[in-house]
């Protein structure tokens, strides 16, 4: 996938936040380049099932949810700390959020947001720390500025 600045095609479409940050389209399930089952070891565990819930008709709601991950993302002041990696990070939450949410009401539930990054980057520090372990490497920049999340 290519990244890039929002065009005005995107921001036309839905594509883009309010704050004008791009959310890249294989954010978007079953659009090319969509994320793939190589790509669930980086989301920390496997991918559940894919939930009945889960359709194409929910994408203007992800974006929303994009949307909203960012703004709590830049509360936290965690935007310069991600820097180059802000988007890839606001789109593994999201994805997250997505694949682990029992309904859709639940993974649009605005008031549960915050607790709900911060479980996920949780479990996803967790997952990075036991992958670490049995590779022996060191922590990556982005796991060392989600630290600050949770």
């Amino acid at each position: 996938p290519v990244y890039g600045t929002v065009s005005a095609s995107a921001s036309q479409s839905g594509h883009a936040d309010a704050a004008n940050s791009h959310v890249p389209c294989d954010a978007h399930p079953g659009m090319p380049g969509a994320n793939t089952g190589a790509q669930d070891a980086a989301l920390g565990a496997a991918a559940p099932a894919r939930q009945p819930w889960h359709d194409a008709a929910l994408v203007p709601q992800r974006l929303a949810m994009a949307s909203a991950i960012i703004r709590v993302l830049r509360a936290r002041g965690l935007e310069a700390a991600l820097g180059n990696k802000f988007a890839d990070a606001v789109r593994m939450l999201e994805l997250m959020l997505y694949r682990t949410a029992p309904s859709r009401d639940a993974y649009l539930d605005r008031n549960t947001l915050d607790s709900r990054i911060v479980a996920a980057v949780r479990q996803r520090r967790a997952a990075a720390a036991a992958r670490r372990a049995r590779l022996g490497t060191v922590a990556e920049p982005v796991a060392v500025a989600a630290a600050n999340l949770a």
